[in-house]
């Protein structure tokens, strides 16, 4: 939900503020914001889940039963 209001900020910006035709928002940037949304959740995440994972359950930032 986030990565659509994100990019619907970003487009509503394009195009109410910037005065980017609608029709060019929603066939280029708005498909390419969703894939590199996607594209980062699915793997910059984990990474950065698996460099901060000790210092977030020293910090007490994580559940003992997510961890297993």
């Amino acid at each position: 939900m986030g990565q659509v209001a994100g990019t619907s900020l970003v487009a509503l910006n394009l195009v109410l503020f910037q005065g980017v035709p609608l029709e060019l928002v929603w066939k280029t940037i708005w498909p390419w914001m969703q894939v590199s949304n996607t594209l980062m959740a699915a793997i910059f995440s984990p990474f950065l889940f698996k460099i901060f994972a000790s210092y977030m359950q020293q910090s007490g930032l994580m559940l003992k039963k997510i961890m297993g």
